[in-house]
């Protein structure tokens, strides 16, 4: 079974990326694999927090966003599975496509703010 990759954080963009790739999977009987790279702020990794809060608060992510999958499992009937991994977005990315043997991966693009245009953002460099 050939797979989709998507990439989320939950957000009103990652979410309509999302549904465009549950229901290309529908047409095309495909699996989709929602993707979360759970990253560790700098402020985070400078708290006392400690590793098991960090590890608290990246399984607290994953249990929403399998909760969100299997919403969308029932509602579209398309089989999903869902990857929270911890590290670079690119490496990351690029094995995961490896390990599922993915040829596309799905992205949401924000609204454009200033910050954006000074800035840039996670899609718009990963294309570039």
């Amino acid at each position: 079974m050939r797979t989709i990759i998507v990439a989320t954080d939950l957000s009103e963009a990652a979410n309509n990326a999302t549904l465009y790739a549950v229901k290309a999977a529908q047409i095309t009987n495909e699996k989709v694999i929602l993707f979360h790279l759970f990253k560790v702020s700098p402020h985070v990794a400078n708290s006392r927090i400690g590793t098991q809060g960090i590890d608290e608060m990246a399984l607290r992510m994953k249990s929403k966003i399998e909760t969100y999958a299997t919403e969308l499992e029932n509602e579209y009937g398309v089989s999903i599975e869902v990857e929270v991994r911890l590290g670079d977005l690119y490496e990351t990315a690029a094995l995961l496509m490896q390990e599922y043997n993915s040829t596309l991966m799905v992205v949401g693009m924000p609204k454009k703010t200033f910050e954006q245009k000074l800035l840039g953002n996670t899609t718009t460099s990963a294309v570039y």
